[in-house]
């Protein structure tokens, strides 16, 4: 991934961490149609935001924890 979009890896646990986040992030739901699409693509970019500052801040919080999880499970199944 481009470090440009804020992803940097330098290892194999990196890159993994860096696919998940970036399948978390398009699995997202993205509805912008009617009169409040600003208000959705605002928040929706938002939520982005506090996931992937979260998982640079600390890769073992929870919320990246579960994400990996979710992404082992799927390509699992």
């Amino acid at each position: 991934m481009p470090s440009s979009v804020g992803f940097a890896s330098s290892s194999w646990r990196g890159l993994t961490r860096d696919a998940a986040l970036a399948a978390f992030v398009m699995s997202q739901p993205t509805d912008f149609s009617g009169s409040s699409h600003l208000w959705a693509l605002q928040n929706w970019l938002h939520r982005t935001r506090s996931i992937l500052h979260i998982c640079d801040i600390d890769p073992s919080h929870w919320t990246c924890l579960a994400i990996m999880q979710l992404i082992d499970a799927a390509l699992t199944w």
